[in-house]
C-alpha cells in the first residue's frame, strides 16, 4: 500500500525523481559519512526525506537498509520529532515489502514519539500503517477498524484531504473482506474523489481497484470491469507494478 504525500504527485513526482535519480550515488555517500563520524540527526532527517524517492524507484531495500543503519546509532541527541519520522518512515518501506511485523515494531514507537509529541497528522500516519498491517499480518479486523477509525478521525480533525485516503482506502478494504460491501463503497467513493481532485494516477488506481473489487461481489460486473481497465491504464501509466499485478 502506497504512502501519499501532496508532494510527490503527478509531475512533482516526476520533477522529484529525475532530480535525485543523478545524485544516488552522492546520497549514498553523504549518508554513510554522516553516520560514520555519529551525525545521527543529519542521517535521519536525510533518510526521512528520501524515504518516498526510494519508495518511487523500488529502492525498497536499500531505504529500509539505510533507515535502519541510522536508527541503529542511538537515540542520544536526537530530537523527539526527527527520530519520530525517521521510524514512520522506515515503518512505510517495512509495510511495502510485506513485512508486517517489523512494520508494527517501527510504528508502534513512532505513533508513542507523536502522541507524546502532540502530533495529529503523524500519529494519523502512523495509526494507518498499523490497522494496515494488523488487518493484513493478523486478519484482526476489529483492531485493524479500530486503528484505522481513529487515523480518520485525526486526519479530519486537521482537515488532511490528502493523506486521509490511506486510511479510507484501507479500511474500505477491511469491510470488504468482511462482506460489509456498502460500508466499503462510501469510503472508497469518497477516497477516489479526493484522488481525483489530487490528480494523484498512483492513489486512483488504487482506490478504483478497490472499488472494482466492491462492485465485482455486489455483482455489478460491467461497473467493475470498466473500474479494473480504468485501474490499469493508470497503473501502466506510472509504472505501478504491485497494482499491475493485481
Amino acid at each position: 500500500m502506497c504512502i501519499r504525500d501532496r508532494n510527490w504527485i503527478g509531475a512533482e513526482k516526476e520533477r522529484h525523481i529525475e532530480r535525485l535519480q543523478p545524485e544516488q550515488e552522492n546520497l549514498r555517500a553523504a549518508l554513510a559519512w554522516l553516520v560514520e563520524h555519529k551525525e545521527q540527526e543529519a542521517a535521519l532527517r536525510l533518510g526521512s526525506s528520501l524515504w518516498r524517492f526510494w519508495w518511487a524507484c523500488g529502492l525498497l531495500s536499500e531505504g529500509r537498509t539505510e533507515l535502519a543503519r541510522a536508527l541503529a546509532a542511538g537515540e542520544g541527541g536526537v530530537a523527539t520529532p526527527v527520530r519520530a519520522k525517521a521510524l514512520y518512515a522506515a515503518g512505510a518501506l517495512a509495510n511495502m515489502q510485506g513485512d508486517f511485523e517489523q512494520a508494527e515494531v517501527l510504528c508502534e514507537e513512532s505513533l508513542a514519539l507523536f502522541r507524546a509529541l502532540g502530533d495529529p497528522r503523524g500519529s494519523a500516519l502512523s495509526l494507518s500503517i498499523l490497522g494496515y498491517a494488523a488487518a493484513w499480518q493478523r486478519n484482526d479486523y476489529a483492531s485493524a477498524r479500530a486503528l484505522l477509525e481513529e487515523a480518520m478521525t485525526l486526519f479530519r480533525q486537521v482537515d488532511d484531504k490528502y493523506d486521509i485516503t490511506l486510511s479510507l482506502v484501507i479500511l474500505a478494504s477491511v469491510f470488504l473482506f468482511q462482506g460489509e460491501y456498502n460500508q466499503a463503497r462510501t469510503l472508497v467513493e469518497e477516497a477516489a474523489v479526493i484522488d481525483r481532485k489530487a490528480g494523484d494516477s498512483w492513489h486512483i488506481a488504487n482506490s478504483l481497484w478497490i472499488l472494482a473489487m466492491v462492485m465485482f461481489f455486489q455483482g455489478n460486473l460491467p461497473r467493475a470491469h470498466a473500474l479494473v481497465e480504468e485501474s490499469l491504464a493508470l497503473s501502466r501509466q506510472e509504472g505501478y507494478q504491485e497494482a499491475l499485478a493485481y
